[in-house]
C-alpha cells in the first residue's frame, strides 16, 4: 500500500488524497505515524485507516504547509508510515523548496 509523494514546494499549501488497498488481514486496522520533513508541517486525516476485509481500499488526506522559508531549490525528506502490530508499510516525502 506504498505510494511515494513528491512536492515542488512554494508558499501554498499541498494537498493529497490517497487510496491504499489492504493486501494484510481482515479485520486490521493500521494507525499513522508521520515523520515531517524539516521545514514542513504534515497533516492526516484520518489518523487510523480501518479494513473489514482483504482488498477494502480506504482513502486517507494529507496536507502539507510550508513552516518557513528555507534555501532556494533546497530538498528534504520525511515519511508516512502506516502500521500494526504485524505490518508497517511507508509512503516516502520528498520535498524541494521553491520561492
Amino acid at each position: 500500500i506504498s505510494s511515494q509523494i513528491s512536492i515542488i514546494f512554494g508558499s501554498t499549501p499541498q494537498n493529497y488524497t490517497r487510496t491504499l488497498a489492504n493486501v494484510g488481514k481482515a479485520n486490521s486496522s493500521y494507525d499513522v505515524e508521520i515523520i515531517s520533513p524539516d521545514g514542513v508541517i504534515v497533516k492526516v486525516e484520518p489518523k487510523k485507516l480501518v479494513f473489514p476485509k482483504l482488498g477494502n481500499k480506504s482513502r486517507y488526506s494529507v496536507t502539507f504547509t510550508r513552516k518557513n522559508k528555507g534555501a532556494m531549490n533546497s530538498t528534504t525528506q520525511g515519511c508516512i508510515r502506516w502500521y500494526t502490530a504485524d505490518y508497517s508499510v511507508r509512503s516516502p516525502i520528498a520535498v524541494v523548496f521553491k520561492d
